[in-house]
């Protein structure tokens, strides 16, 4: 990725896939009135049959947002390919990618946020977010078991980083992709890492982040509405849950393949290549267990959060 100044402090990208302008709107309208931040917006389209950037070009000429990136694509290839064309693009610092209807919960979130991060010297930091589902018009705010499961990890003073990497990358501890603020250099190298090898689990790149010693910052206020349910990751669908399963065992190989970075990023890739043998998920859970011992407990606090 380039080199390039920072003038604007965050920029806030947008994906989207056949989605109606109406979630569209409420997604950039919640980027537009954000206040006491330099902001650009980018919406990114993966191949829709309407993109509806004729309607969101004017959308932006209403509020006086000139700030803006509109990127199509001519097919769809995918969401790790649509947010790596789109970070190519960024100039934020700091970037926040969400899915077409995801919001923010108020218009200091993005000011408020990036401050701490500054202050914290923070690359990558996350925050709480607000599930919901619209259901005839009217948002419905849903009682659903929050991500992480071990938060304790991340809301103590000292890090613990192999303790958060135990939990993140062996129990699949993970966190919403719409509750992320990470560098924008960062999201760039590391989801190209992904790139021809994931289809559309984009949020894997947190994963090689941590394995490579990147801590997270745990950030603790609401920063997002999140629509539960809609996007790749929440969806009920088997289908989905198939394509999610194989996008995290070949992000699993693509961590095998990168330089091991210290002693548990060893023990790490130890584990994945031989789990690679594994006939079922009993298996591999006891190959968990013999490999890292001395992290149990958090096996179980992770179990017990579901």
């Amino acid at each position: 990725m380039p080199e390039k100044k920072h003038e604007i402090e965050v920029t806030f990208l947008v994906a989207s896939y056949q989605a109606s302008f109406e979630k569209l709107k409420r997604s950039v309208l919640s980027g537009i009135i954000q206040e006491g931040v330099s902001l650009e917006i980018i919406v990114c389209d993966d191949g829709s049959d309407d993109p509806h950037f004729v309607e969101l070009r004017a959308l932006f000429l209403e509020h006086g947002f000139t700030n803006y990136v509109l990127l199509g694509g001519e097919k769809n290839a995918g969401t790790v390919k649509n947010v790596l064309k789109a970070s190519a693009h960024a100039h934020g610092r700091y970037l926040v990618a969400v899915g077409a209807g995801d919001y923010f919960c108020h218009k200091t979130v993005l000011r408020d946020w990036y401050q701490d991060c500054i202050t914290h010297d923070a690359p990558i930091s996350f925050g709480d977010i607000i599930n919901f589902r619209t259901k005839n018009g009217q948002d419905e705010v849903l009682s659903v078991p929050r991500i992480p499961h071990c938060l304790f990890l991340y809301q103590k003073t000292r890090s613990h980083l192999n303790t958060e990497r135990y939990a993140y990358l062996l129990c699949y501890d993970h966190i919403c992709g719409a509750s992320w603020m990470v560098r924008t250099d960062l999201f760039f190298s590391y989801t190209k890492l992904l790139d021809d090898r994931v289809i559309y689990a984009n949020d894997n790149c947190f994963r090689l982040m941590i394995h490579d010693g990147y801590s997270f910052r745990y950030y603790p206020k609401e920063v997002m509405n999140y629509e539960y349910g809609d996007g790749v990751s929440t969806s009920s669908s088997s289908t989905w849950s198939t394509r999610i399963q194989k996008d995290m065992r070949e992000t699993d190989r693509v961590l095998c393949e990168m330089e091991p970075r210290d002693a548990f990023s060893r023990r790490v890739q130890r584990y994945f290549r031989k789990a690679e043998s594994c006939k079922s998920s009993k298996e591999r859970t006891f190959l968990l267990f013999l490999s890292f011992p001395e992290y149990v407990s958090i096996w179980i606090r992770n179990k017990i959060g579901k």
